[in-house]
């Protein structure tokens, strides 16, 4: 069972017991139009609240630098092991 009352989502119908009203992202945002859109750009950008969220969300300030993978011929793999995406692998 789940930790939510039984309720039905009131675009597709389906029975669920999640938060909120709707049973899924897809169906919360069936029905939001061009003008509902904009007013919520219009929030962001122009509202207090709006400037300190979008602060918040920019993470390029405090990122640390990239870590570059390791070399793929390093001295230091034994001959199980291998390089990919820059993480060091063991074969089996």
């Amino acid at each position: 069972m789940g930790q939510y009352r039984e309720k039905v989502c009131p675009t597709c119908s389906l029975t669920h017991r999640k938060k909120g009203t709707f049973c899924s992202k897809t169906c919360s945002n069936i029905g939001r139009d061009d003008e509902y859109k904009q007013k919520m750009r219009d929030k962001m950008l122009y509202t207090d609240a709006g400037q300190e969220r979008a602060w918040s969300l920019n993470w390029d300030e405090d990122r640390d630098a990239p870590v570059s993978p390791p070399d793929m011929n390093a001295p230091h793999l034994t001959s199980n092991q291998f390089v990919d995406d820059g993480a060091v692998w063991s074969r089996e």
